[in-house]
């Protein structure tokens, strides 16, 4: 993992750049982050507060990383499930997504993502984001530059050499989304001699 820091910039941009992966299903980046400072996910979908840790009931467990919430009365219709799948989004639609923390803890977590080009899949594919992990509590932003969510399971080869990125992962002290545009990616050129025009 590549990271590029500026002075005054509030996070960092990524990428990386394979040096010898073996064969993978998914790769990913990932942040566990505060429970009690993250306490909301959002996506181009959804904007709402992430379930409080205490909602996930081992007793309510119906399968893999579902829940069925406290409130529920049974198998009746109308019943309400929690699943890490619930801020899930379309790539397409990743612009921008993450978690953040209102009143005293008024701070985001961001990735943005300026093109999809490094993704698999395509426009109809669907992608985890964001969700509470439901042993820690841990407010928890995936950036699933090669993910199996939603489809059969892969198991790729990756050339030696292919570059994933840049991406902005995007800090900020602020009390929700943030409203304007961060600043736009400056242009990465390989410092490596194999890679070089």
């Amino acid at each position: 993992m590549h990271w590029v820091v500026f002075a005054g910039q509030h996070g960092a941009y990524q990428y990386f750049v394979n040096r010898a992966l073996p064969v993978l299903g998914e790769f990913r980046t990932l942040w566990r982050l505060d429970n009690a400072t993250f306490t909301h996910g959002r996506t181009g979908l959804r904007d709402e507060p992430l379930p409080p840790l205490r909602d996930f009931v081992a007793a309510n467990k119906v399968s893999d990383e579902t829940w069925r919430a406290p409130s529920s009365s049974g198998p009746a219709a109308g019943d309400r499930y929690i699943t890490k799948y619930d801020l899930t989004d379309w790539v397409r639609n990743l612009v921008f997504y993450g978690v953040y923390g209102t009143g005293r803890a008024p701070y985001g977590s961001w990735y943005i993502n300026p093109g999809k080009d490094y993704y698999n899949g395509n426009h109809l594919k669907q992608e985890l984001t964001v969700h509470r992990e439901s042993r820690t509590g841990d407010a928890v932003m995936l950036n699933m530059i090669h993910g199996t969510h939603f489809q059969a399971l892969s198991n790729d080869s990756f050339a030696d050499g292919k570059m994933w990125g840049p991406w902005l992962w995007y800090l900020v002290r602020s009390d929700g989304p943030p409203q304007v545009p961060p600043p736009p990616l400056p242009q990465f050129v390989h410092s490596s001699s194999k890679h070089a025009d």
